[in-house]
Order: structure tokens, then C-alpha cells, then sequence
């Protein structure tokens, strides 16, 4: 990760769908780690429906609930 400052923050995360790159920042881990965070069977209902690379804002909230605020 690089060292500037991230310009994501829990008020603003939810407010347009993201990427898996965007969730990574956000939780400040490399983007493998964020994937394999992410391939849980809590998590597996609410990512089937992903749609390209892109996060819809319900699924992101779904995934700040599982994963908690960091």
C-alpha cells in the first residue's frame, strides 16, 4: 500500500458502489488478503450476485457488518 493517507472512511464508503481495490484501501490490506477476507461462507450469499468488478453499496454494507469497522 502506498503511504498516502486514505480518503476513504466509513462515512463515505457506502455512497457508490466500489471495487475490491477500494475495499483493500479502506481496510488497509494487500488486495489478496482482502479477497481471501472475503471468500467466507457468511459473505458467499451476498457476493454471488456481484456484477462485474464492482460492489453494489448493499453488498459493501453487508461486508463492513461481517468484517467490522476498521
Amino acid at each position: 500500500m502506498s503511504d498516502k493517507p486514505s480518503r476513504l472512511n466509513s462515512s463515505n464508503i457506502t455512497n457508490k458502489p466500489r471495487t475490491l481495490k477500494d475495499l483493500a484501501e479502506f481496510y488497509s490490506v494487500d488486495i489478496r488478503t482482502m479477497r481471501s477476507w472475503l471468500d467466507c461462507p457468511q459473505l458467499k450469499h451476498v457476493l454471488d450476485n456481484k456484477i462485474g468488478n464492482y460492489f453494489s453499496i448493499a453488498q459493501i454494507k453487508e461486508i463492513i457488518a461481517h468484517l467490522d469497522t476498521p
